[in-house]
């Protein structure tokens, strides 16, 4: 099996990944008690299965970092494809934080 891309690889794909479900991010309680919201922006590696192998942050906040992380693992994709055979590939996306 090849390696995975790296990060800043570039990666050509006919079909970009479609994300079907993501578990809603777990509020970390110092966050919740410091009355912090935001948006972490993650980048993640999805796999030819459509499962998250890989994630770091773009940026966000320090506090929500590791719950944004544990958040984007939970994330399902329709894979990226290449001649109608998936690749994995990169993508960017917001995990928002939103007190109720």
């Amino acid at each position: 099996d090849e390696p995975s891309p790296a990060p800043e690889d570039f990666v050509p794909v006919e079909e970009q990944p479609v994300r079907i479900r993501i578990d809603p991010p777990v509020y970390p309680d110092v966050a919740r008690q410091a009355q912090l919201e935001g948006t972490v922006i993650v980048q993640a590696l999805v796999g030819k299965d459509g499962k998250v192998k890989n994630v770091r942050v773009i940026e966000g906040n320090e506090m929500l970092r590791d719950a944004a992380i544990r958040c984007a693992k939970t994330a399902l994709f329709r894979p990226a494809l290449m001649d109608k055979k998936p690749v994995e590939v990169w993508v960017v996306f917001p995990i928002t934080f939103k007190l109720r």
